[in-house]
């Protein structure tokens, strides 16, 4: 669960799994055409969010929000950072814990209680590809079927945000709630490597 929710935690990012899209419902729509190419999902799903150029103009984001889950005790709360190739996560564990990870354009990391970590499963290129606008991917690694429900649509100042996002794969679930969105321009220093990375590295 832990290392799933790292991996989701990253801005930015709309996922979809498999053929299965319900974010259109949850926009209001009574009735979802059909779409024969992901490129026509998209261009629908942006043109709902406020239109492409809304969402290009969204340069910086800060996010905060929290995870629960099924099982786990108390929640997960989090604040993301992102801009074009760059992004980074804090997370603090029901216990207490704290993790980050992060992407600083070239070197995808975790750093935790445990040490710091190269994320080295992931081509750099996809990582990159998921740190750039919004848009829908497949998660389906293991021939598994995720369902992604966005709900809650909001307005911060920017592209409409889907406040609470429900992943469910098999009996498994977990519900994303974000409770507040800036656009705010963020520091580039923010996004270099700590320390514990930078010696992974050598």
């Amino acid at each position: 669960m832990e290392k799933h929710f790292l991996q989701a935690c990253r801005p930015y990012t709309m996922r979809i799994a498999g053929s299965f899209i319900l974010a259109f419902t949850a926009l209001g729509w009574s009735q979802t055409p059909e779409f024969t190419t992901k490129e026509a999902v998209l261009a629908r799903y942006q043109e709902a969010l406020g239109g492409v150029e809304a969402v290009r103009k969204v340069q910086s984001e800060s996010r905060h929000g929290q995870v629960e889950a099924p099982g786990m005790k108390g929640k997960i709360t989090f604040v993301s950072y992102a801009k074009p190739f760059k992004w980074l996560a804090r997370v603090t564990m029901p216990d207490g814990a704290e993790r980050t990870n992060g992407f600083d354009g070239e070197v995808s990391w975790t750093s935790g209680p445990k040490g710091a970590e190269i994320d080295k499963s992931v081509p750099v290129e996809s990582v990159r590809r998921d740190s750039v606008g919004y848009r829908f991917q497949s998660d389906d690694q293991k021939g598994l079927t995720t369902i992604v429900v966005y709900e809650d649509y909001k307005s911060f100042g920017g592209p409409l945000v889907p406040t609470k996002e429900t992943d469910r794969q098999g009996d498994q679930s977990q519900v994303t709630t974000v409770t507040s969105v800036n656009y705010e321009p963020i520091a580039d220093s923010l996004f270099d490597l700590p320390g514990a990375v930078k010696a992974l590295l050598k």
